[in-house]
């Protein structure tokens, strides 16, 4: 099973704030999710559309 995990704001999230699997907390590895893979620009405007 795959999901994706969206970070919600008001306005446009800069690129250097975006969430990223390097630093998710230790706690989401845990509870949430077994691993985590950066997309790249293309896949990520696949999975928002």
């Amino acid at each position: 099973m795959h999901s994706n995990v969206f970070d919600v704001s008001r306005s446009l999230v800069p690129v250097s704030e975006r969430i990223r699997a390097g630093n998710l907390p230790d706690w989401f590895y845990e509870q949430i999710c077994d691993y985590a893979e950066n997309p790249n620009s293309g896949q990520r405007q696949t999975a928002i559309e």
